[in-house]
Order: C-alpha cells, then sequence, then structure tokens
C-alpha cells in the first residue's frame, strides 16, 4: 500500500516541478518579448521624432521656395512691363524719326515739284502737271492733264494723247492736295463702287444661269416636240397603210363580189338557155359585138344555130 502512494507522490511531485519549470520558462520569454515590445516603442518614438524634424524642414524649405517663386514672379512681371516700356519707347522713337522722315522728304519734295499749268479755254479749267510724281518723287509722267476720278485712280492725259491711271497710294500727297483728292474717300468710293460691280456681276451670272436654264428648256421642249411629231407622223403612216389595205380589201371583196356575179349569170344564163353551140368567154373581141352568128347574153356570147 505504501508503494503506489510513493508513485503517485513522485509523480505529482515531477509534474508540480515541470509546471514549475515551464512557468519560469513562459516568465522568461514574456519578459523577453516586454523588452523587445519596449524597443520597439523606443525607436518608432525615435523615429517619429526624426520624421517630425523632417517635416517642419519640408515645411521651411516649402515657405522658402513659395517666397523665391513669389519674388521671381514678381521680377518677371516688372521685368515685362520693362520690355513694354522699351518696346513703346522704341515704337515711339521709330515712328517720330520716321515722320521727321517723312517730314523732311515731304519739304525736299515740295521744294523740287514743278510749278502747275492751269488753263481755262471755254469756261473749263484743266490743270497740267509738268511732271507727275510718285509719292517716292519719282517721275510718273510728264505734262500730264488731269483728267477724272475713277475710284480710287486718277486719270491723267499727256500732251501726246497717251494716258494713264494711278492709284492714290502711287501719287504724291502735293499732287493730291492740289487736285483736292482725299486718300480714305477715294478708297471708300472705291469699295462701294466695287461692291456694286459685285452685285451687278452676280445679277448678271444669275440671268445668264436662268438664260442657259430656259435655253435647255426650250431644246428639251423642241426635242419634245420633235419627238412627238416623228410619233405622229409614224402614227399617219400606219393609219394611211392601215386605209390602203383596207381600201384593197374593200376592192378585192368587190372584184370577188363581180367575179361571183358573173360567175351567177353565167350559171343562170346557161340554165335559162341551154345551147349546143360553143361558148366563148368574154375574151372574144367586144369589138364586134354583132358577129353573125353570136348573141351576147349578160357577159358571155354564145353560138346561134
Amino acid at each position: 500500500m505504501k508503494n503506489p502512494l510513493l508513485a503517485v507522490a513522485v509523480a505529482s511531485g515531477m509534474v508540480t516541478a515541470s509546471l514549475g519549470i515551464m512557468l519560469v520558462a513562459e516568465e522568461g520569454s514574456h519578459k523577453t518579448l516586454r523588452d523587445r515590445f519596449r524597443e520597439g516603442e523606443k525607436t518608432i518614438r525615435e523615429q517619429q521624432t526624426a520624421l517630425g524634424a523632417r517635416q517642419q524642414v519640408c515645411e521651411a524649405l516649402e515657405a522658402k521656395l513659395n517666397q523665391m517663386t513669389e519674388a521671381l514672379t514678381n521680377l518677371s512681371a516688372r521685368f515685362v512691363a520693362a520690355d513694354v516700356r522699351a518696346r513703346d519707347s522704341e515704337a515711339q522713337f521709330r515712328a517720330l524719326t520716321e515722320a521727321a522722315q517723312r517730314t523732311e522728304s515731304q519739304k525736299r519734295l515740295l521744294a523740287e515739284l514743278p510749278t502747275l499749268k492751269v488753263t481755262n479755254h471755254l469756261g473749263k479749267v484743266t490743270l497740267v502737271f509738268p511732271k507727275l510724281l510718285k509719292f517716292d518723287g519719282s517721275v510718273l509722267a510728264t505734262n500730264a492733264e488731269y483728267r477724272q476720278m475713277m475710284g480710287r485712280r486718277a486719270v491723267f492725259m499727256n500732251a501726246d494723247g497717251s494716258g494713264g491711271s494711278y492709284d492714290v497710294d502711287e501719287l504724291h500727297p502735293a499732287i493730291l492736295r492740289i487736285l483736292g483728292i482725299n486718300v480714305e474717300s477715294a478708297k471708300r468710293r472705291q469699295v462701294a463702287v466695287d461692291r456694286a460691280w459685285a452685285i451687278k456681276d452676280a445679277v448678271d451670272l444669275r440671268s445668264y444661269a436662268l438664260r442657259q436654264e430656259k435655253a435647255a428648256e426650250r431644246q428639251q421642249e423642241e426635242a419634245r416636240q420633235r419627238e412627238e411629231q416623228a410619233r405622229l407622223a409614224g402614227v399617219q403612216r400606219q393609219s394611211a397603210i392601215d386605209n390602203q389595205l383596207r381600201i384593197q380589201a374593200i376592192e378585192n371583196d368587190s372584184l370577188r363580189a363581180a367575179a361571183s356575179m358573173r360567175a351567177a349569170d353565167a350559171a343562170m344564163a346557161q340554165a335559162l338557155y341551154p345551147s349546143p353551140g360553143i361558148q366563148f368567154n368574154q375574151q372574144i373581141n367586144p369589138a364586134y359585138p354583132g358577129t353573125r352568128g353570136f348573141q351576147k347574153i349578160g357577159n358571155v356570147y354564145w353560138s346561134v344555130p
């Protein structure tokens, strides 16, 4: 009895020792895990701190970059404004230079402009330019007599009878002033003339198209009439042929009826007057109807005994 109890006690002790060992080992494992967790938390806090520092650095850099961008934008705007002012100044300088050059050129050309000849013949005033100058001072014609304006072109006639027309932009300003020609008004008149001609051309083109359409319709109608006349002529020819055939048929019927009547008369005569003599047909020469020995009965000659 003592031995089984001892065995149970020994077994219980061994189990208890094993559980104790396991608890001690688990406690050590838990401590290791706890230390590692604490180390991980410490590492995360350090990384978060470093990340926060980096975030602050990035924000500072971004703010600095925004400041620099704004400064560059302002500088660019000021540069563009300065460039525009410079271009405006250059354009004004160029315009002033060109105006001065034109003024000098006009003064020089006006100084070189020959005296205008004005004649009055029977109440008709004529203007003759010894030298008709171009806008650049070159000579377009000599002894040119002004005749009229046509749109934006001035018409001149030379002493030899030759002439020409020149656009208002070709003529010298002094020539235009003498003639009292307003360039802009002349150009507007030309635009009106061109518009009127365009309208007339459009109307003429439409009229031509209508005439062409009417001509085509007339040709089609004439062709239709010719076809109808040809058809009617064919119908008439066929009708004439049909009528001729009907007439021939009627004549044939009449001939056959006459032949039938002659045959019936001959048969009747033969029946009424039988003769032993020789019968002669109608081919006997009718020039001798009273030939001795023959007697005509109907259309047949019979021998008489």
